[in-house]
């Protein structure tokens, strides 16, 4: 089984999404992660105050299409921002795709 997670371009961002990665093999040996990284309109914009670019979702919103689309498996932006997230349910998407496949 193969999983693609979409992921930010920070040190931060890319080193935790290697961690969830790397723990995710750990606990199920044969599984293929790759990172797909993504520049999010947060990522882009670094000229203005986040409150007034529009705050919630300039992180993440980015990474939910392309989950949503199916393109990738999983999306990891940060811990730090997670709670960015605005679609409910993708958190619990990667274990439902776990179980069916282990």
């Amino acid at each position: 089984m193969m999983l693609t997670f979409a992921t930010c371009p920070s040190a931060l961002a890319r080193w935790q999404t290697q961690w969830v990665i790397a723990a995710l093999q750990a606990a199920h040996p044969g599984l293929v992660c790759v990172q797909h990284v993504i520049v999010t309109r947060g990522d882009k914009t670094l000229d203005n105050p986040l409150p007034e670019m529009g705050g919630k979702g300039l992180f993440t919103q980015e990474l939910e299409s392309e989950l949503l689309s199916g393109r990738v498996q999983a999306g990891f932006r940060s811990v730090i921002v997670a709670e960015e997230c605005t679609t409910e349910g993708l958190v619990r998407e990667l274990e439902k795709l776990l179980e069916k496949h282990t």
